[in-house]
């Protein structure tokens, strides 16, 4: 790739300019924006082009005063636990998606708010999300994957997306918005860029930003989805990742960072005066009970993705939404009997079994058998998640079983040969 290019695009784009975002909502898109940029940095250039030539329509609904339609888009929720208390409730999740409705629809409580001097260009984006009907071979489905993993955390590396990794593969992203919550070890949640590889497509949120949270950490009221909704559909942060950046809307003023806490009053930069920062947008990093609102740019900016030929122009083709032609619901996945190695019986006489269903990536590891001073006595296979073995020609005393994954991982029991 051309220098000039990447660099326009890595810094530009991009840029922390010393920002320092975890401080903050832990948004981790414009890190991860970063990366998928340098593996295709045609993705920005797609996403201009795109809202550009669209734009134009967006303007002339404005003029004639039309209402533009309602987007509704299906979404799927893959809930990967590890620990039964991950398992998020039915009326939990869905809490969540009312949570994001009432913000994009801007009819949250808290619209009263927003300043006066903000209200006017404060929108309704007409926009809707609902957890699918029908699932993709259109049966029926409640919209929510639960899923055990072995994984307790993740990090911002599309992971969690794949089963092949012990997470959960997308829905066809055309047809669905695929939002994964699970436990990410750095930050609240990221987002996929629009146009982005189809399996990659989607929004991560942190099992601790998903709903109403009862942590009191600032962000704790269900927002954090709204924002990474707002990355999903084309937006960036209000500051445009940079000092004084541009987040290529006009509506929303100037301003040099990120805001800290829940802020009152005008606060000025970047020559924003009079009114100063819309530190109160969805888009800011402020917690969760001082952000309200939308601008109208960045609703068309959104919208622009769904008009004819639109990178989320499939999804108002999508049937998830339909009633399902099929009754059948795919089974659950069984939770393993354990969440570690269960070893039994111990003491042990003849035969030893080792059961390691909790967590599936053992299987085709090798496991030492060491004695009390530390000599390798046998090397076992593990060839499925039952490993049983013979000890009946160990002589009485202390034993150790010790192993170890790619991921770092150990596994070292004691047991007792009588």
């Amino acid at each position: 790739m051309n220098q000039s290019v990447r660099k326009y695009l890595l810094v530009s784009l991009f840029s922390v300019a010393g920002l320092n975002i975890h401080a903050q909502r832990s948004c981790g898109f414009q890190e991860y924006a970063v990366e998928r940029l340098k593996k295709n940095p045609s993705l920005y250039h797609e996403r201009l082009i795109n809202f550009a030539e669209q734009n134009e329509t967006l303007r002339t609904d404005s003029v004639s005063g039309a209402e533009p339609p309602v987007i509704q888009i299906p979404v799927v929720v893959h809930v990967l636990y590890h620990f039964p208390y991950e398992k998020l409730s039915d009326s939990y999740i869905m809490r969540q998606i009312e949570i994001l409705n009432e913000c994009f629809r801007r009819k949250n409580a808290d619209t009263v708010n927003t300043p006066q001097y903000f209200r006017p260009l404060a929108a309704d984006c007409r926009i809707e999300f609902h957890l699918a009907k029908s699932d993709p071979r259109r049966r029926s489905t409640q919209g929510i994957v639960r899923k055990y993993t072995p994984v307790k955390y993740w990090n911002n590396d599309d992971k969690m997306k794949f089963s092949a990794s012990m997470g959960s593969d997308a829905w066809d992203s055309k047809s669905y918005l695929n939002i994964w919550v699970c436990n990410l070890e750095r930050t609240a949640g990221y987002s996929s860029l629009p146009g982005d590889h189809p399996a990659l497509d989607g929004i991560v949120i942190d099992m601790e930003a998903f709903g109403l949270t009862g942590l009191n950490n600032g962000y704790d009221l269900g927002k954090t989805l709204v924002h990474e909704a707002g990355h999903w559909l084309g937006l960036k942060h209000i500051w445009g990742d940079r000092y004084c950046g541009d987040d290529d809307v006009q509506d929303t003023p100037k301003q040099s960072g990120y805001t800290v806490g829940c802020p009152t009053g005008i606060r000025v930069s970047c020559g924003n005066a009079p009114y100063g920062d819309m530190y109160m947008n969805y888009m800011d990093l402020t917690h969760d009970a001082c952000v309200n609102l939308f601008t109208k740019g960045q609703m068309e900016k959104m919208r622009s993705l769904f008009t004819p030929g639109g990178l989320r122009s499939s999804l108002l083709q999508s049937k998830g939404l339909e009633p399902p032609l099929y009754s059948e619901i795919p089974l659950p996945e069984e939770d393993p009997k354990w969440l570690y190695p269960q070893l039994f019986p111990n003491p042990a006489y003849d035969v030893i079994h080792l059961d390691l269903t909790y967590d599936s990536r053992w299987t085709g590891k090798t496991i030492q058998l060491i004695n009390s001073n530390g000599r390798l006595l046998s090397l076992i296979p593990v060839r499925s998640s039952l490993v049983s073995f013979s000890v009946k020609h160990l002589p009485a005393g202390v034993y150790f079983l010790r192993s170890r994954k790619e991921d770092g991982e150990t596994l070292q029991i004691r047991f007792v040969k009588q």
